[in-house]
């Protein structure tokens, strides 16, 4: 499942990041972050982690928050716990690897 957030500050409590999230950090007039959101929608379809979109340009706050300076920039979290950050887009085989070789086990 793919959701986009819009939520007022402050923002990252606002949000569901319970079990595995991917946050998908990006801007419209960003060619990679457009290029990135069919893997994304993919990966996401697969139902074992979710994917959050947080436009940046709608939250200009989170770049200083969150240290992001480019994007796309993913966060992998857990129970909403930071595990992992990738800058730049990927691949569906990259963002698969990059998942498991992040993602805690299940306690």
């Amino acid at each position: 499942m793919t959701t986009s957030a819009r939520a007022p500050r402050p923002f990252l409590p606002d949000l569901d990041l319970s079990g595995l999230v991917i946050i998908d950090f990006w801007a419209p007039w960003c060619a990679p972050c457009r290029a990135l959101t069919p893997v994304l929608e993919q990966f996401a379809a697969i139902g074992q982690v979710r994917v959050v979109k947080v436009n940046l340009d709608e939250h200009p706050e989170l770049d200083d928050v969150l240290n992001i300076h480019a994007i796309p920039t993913l966060i992998l979290a857990q129970d909403g716990i930071e595990l992992a950050r990738q800058v730049g887009a990927l691949t569906y085989p990259q963002l698969q690897g990059w998942v498991e070789e992040h993602q805690r086990a299940p306690s």
